[in-house]
């Protein structure tokens, strides 16, 4: 079993026998998955959408636009920071990054042999730090960048390539339980205004996110306060991770009728989840802790910093 999966040839446990001297197996090519390539055409153009929106509001908001030329349900559709599609495509993304990272393994995976998983984790975090470069520097021109995002991911989940599912998905749990407790102790515990000039040395306004140009702003970013943080974000790439195991079985060469059903179906438990918690958290807290159950991604009582609780996670 490596990593959840059960391989023809290899050890119950990884690492238990195997050597690094092991002949490496050829691997049949697997044939593209259309869904997936559907799916990123359409995230694509969706994050592509919203960041054009994000400018397009902006450049409405200094007077560049009247009033009058946009109809009242497009903007909100389309409201970057509070509307329904706000982050979404970016969460999306952010989880066929995952798909691919487990997909892209299995071929290691496969063989058995440890020195072909370790290069292989070595390709991840080589391109996580080309993503990093590349997104900082990106990240003078456009802040609504995530390229620096994704490279934080990829060097992280490097690691979790060979875990079982079940360790997979306690550990997207505790980064979202993780997130939660970091929110209440800076919002509720600690000044919020202490905490934000700690990390950055002046609180920035723009898009929910701090400049990465600096080490100070970077950590800020990629840990929580920038618009697609590793708190809890994180959760997603592993999501994908283990969707990727779901939905394509090893040994399949598609995705199967009953693995569609069976994600559909956690899909709307998870939506239906989501909003029961809210309705619960609504009716039974304070309102200096409802916020808490908050659908919203971005803001907290007017700040534009990361909020991304449970119920944004789940419903996403």
């Amino acid at each position: 079993m490596v990593g959840g999966f059960e391989f023809e040839g290899l050890p119950s446990r990884y690492g238990d026998v195997m050597t690094t001297t092991d002949e490496v197996r050829p691997v049949p090519k697997q044939p593209r998955l259309a869904e997936f390539d559907v799916v990123r055409a359409l995230v694509l153009v969706g994050v592509f959408t919203m960041n054009y929106i994000v400018y397009w509001r902006v450049e409405r908001m200094r007077g560049g636009w009247r009033a009058g030329d946009v109809p009242g349900w497009l903007t909100s559709l389309f409201d970057p920071w509070s509307g329904p599609l706000s982050t979404r495509f970016a969460a999306t993304l952010s989880t066929l990054v995952g798909f691919g990272v487990a997909m892209g393994a299995r071929p290691s995976l496969s063989t058995g042999n440890c020195e072909a998983i370790a290069r292989h984790r070595w390709v991840l975090r080589r391109r996580g730090v080309l993503f990093i470069l590349i997104g900082v520097m990106f990240d003078a021109v456009w802040s609504g960048e995530i390229l620096h995002y994704v490279g934080a991911y990829l060097v992280i989940v490097s690691w979790m390539i060979t875990w079982r599912t079940s360790r997979q998905v306690i550990a997207a749990v505790c980064v979202v339980l993780i997130t939660v407790v970091q929110r209440v102790a800076v919002f509720v515990v600690v000044d919020d205004g202490i905490v934000f000039s700690w990390w950055n040395g002046a609180n920035e306004r723009t898009l929910g996110r701090v400049p990465v140009g600096t080490p100070q702003g970077y950590l800020s970013s990629i840990l929580s306060w920038g618009g697609h943080p590793v708190l809890p974000w994180l959760a997603f790439v592993i999501a994908g991770m283990v969707l990727a195991r779901v939905l394509v079985p090893v040994g399949a060469i598609g995705v199967t009728t009953r693995s569609r059903l069976l994600t559909i179906g956690f899909g709307f438990g998870c939506i239906a989840t989501s909003i029961a918690f809210a309705a619960i958290m609504n009716a039974v807290v304070s309102d200096r802790w409802r916020w808490v159950a908050s659908f919203d991604p971005v803001s907290l009582r007017g700040k534009p910093y990361g909020l991304a609780m449970p119920a944004y996670v789940l419903s996403t």
